[in-house]
């Protein structure tokens, strides 16, 4: 079932790139770049905060060694207090590094609409799913869980990550009625 949905949604994006290279082009840049902004500063702002917090957590520590020199908690609440400070520091210290490289890696990620249609123009429909077409079309597939845990028939949310794009749903169309409508993430 996962492999027809990826399927459909690979020749999906092949027939709308080829067929409307400039709108999937003007939307895959709107997209992303907004995308982009609003995960940028989401891991920014983690950064930051994780940066603040053990600059307070440094102070807290000082103020914890005095009070216990001055008597006014017990070694035994020093040791607990202490500890527990000690563990979050090391916890943000072991994840800042980690937050500089997403950061890195989005600050370096452009979105690449042509390499896409490069690889687009290779293929007019895609007949089955093999692991090459895998590697040359998706990045990442996230399923996520069911609505209704442990049933068969509640619907369940699959985002599809494309090399180059992100995740493609078709932007706003008209249907044979005149009426505008928007595609849906796809739910299994």
């Amino acid at each position: 079932m996962l492999d027809e949905i990826v399927l459909e949604e690979i020749n999906r994006a092949i027939y709308y790139a080829r067929n409307n290279t400039k709108e999937f082009t003007d939307y895959i840049s709107k997209k992303t770049s907004s995308q982009y902004r609003k995960d940028l500063n989401a891991k920014t702002a983690e950064l930051s905060k994780a940066e603040k917090r053990i600059v307070e957590l440094k102070s807290l520590f000082k103020h914890l060694y005095e009070d216990n020199v001055l008597g006014r908690i017990s070694d035994e609440q020093y040791r607990m207090l202490s500890l527990d400070y000690n563990d979050e520091q090391k916890e943000l210290e072991q994840s800042i590094p980690d937050l500089q490289k997403e950061i890195d890696t989005l600050k370096s990620e452009c979105t690449n609409v042509q390499k896409f249609l490069d690889i687009v123009r290779k293929y007019v429909h895609v007949e089955e799913l093999t692991p090459e077409v895998l590697r040359t079309f998706i990045s990442k597939i996230v399923v996520h869980e069911r609505e209704k845990k442990h049933s068969q028939t509640s619907p369940q949310q699959i985002d599809i990550y494309f090399r180059y794009i992100g995740t493609f749903a078709l932007p706003n169309t008209t249907d044979a009625a005149g009426e505008t409508k928007q595609d849906e993430r796809r739910t299994a």
